[in-house]
């Protein structure tokens, strides 16, 4: 007489008669796939075959889903660098020219301006042609703009533009060369156009044959402040 396990489905607990020399058998109600994996012992195992598939699909998708929140991180990490550096890149590459400019200027003609564009220009010209020269610069300008009547809104004397080097922004403690050209133009009175035009004229023929040092050390003072 053949012997059956006489064992319950693990999935809808049905019962179920199993030939024992059997490795795995159906459960007649539900279908299910039992594995008889150590027959001494009567240890049985259940494997639904789709909820294992399911199992790996979730799996797989939370693999990727973490994944994609890696990259996505470590893009934002990238922009963020990126904002951070890009403006500091931007003023080094702006400032490349005035590293190079001031390096190819000798120690000994050097000159470093102690007071801004912007504060030179609240002085008198004459104030500020005396502190640039006192500085070291050696080619000084000063222009009077004949464009006051009454001198309501500028004075005779105040400066309108003053450039070093073709810059009329530069910040104190700039380098420029000695040499570079200063140009400082100032306000003036209409009415002191025709006689500082005949002191132009007699300082020009008697600075003929004069040397261009002397020549520019003269040149501010060919426009003496008249109010």
């Amino acid at each position: 007489m053949k012997t059956f396990l006489e064992l319950k489905c693990p999935s809808c607990n049905g019962v179920l008669n199993v030939d024992p020399g059997l490795e795995q058998a159906y459960c007649t109600y539900c279908g299910a796939k039992v594995l008889i994996s150590d027959e001494n012992k009567k240890t049985y195992h259940y494997i639904n075959e789709a909820e294992v598939q399911k199992a790996k699909s979730e799996e797989a998708i939370k693999k990727a889903e973490i994944e994609e929140k890696g990259k996505s991180n470590k893009r934002s990490d990238i922009l963020l660098v990126l904002c951070f550096f890009m403006p500091l890149l931007v003023m080094f590459i702006m400032h490349i020219p005035y590293l190079f400019e001031n390096v190819s200027i000798s120690e000994e003609n050097r000159v470093k301006v102690t007071m801004s564009s912007s504060d030179l220009k609240k002085l008198d010209y004459q104030e500020a042609e005396k502190k640039l020269r006192d500085l070291g610069f050696t080619d000084i300008s000063c222009m009077p703009r004949y464009d006051l009547q009454i001198g309501l809104f500028h004075h005779s004397g105040e400066i309108d533009s003053i450039s070093i080097n073709g810059s009329e922004s530069f910040e104190e403690g700039k380098v420029f060369s000695k040499t570079a050209p200063v140009n400082i133009i100032f306000h003036d009175f209409e009415s002191n156009k025709e006689s500082n035009t005949e002191s132009n004229t007699e300082s020009g023929t008697s600075l003929q044959g004069a040397s261009l040092a002397a020549s520019s050390a003269l040149s501010c003072e060919k426009y003496p402040r008249k109010i």
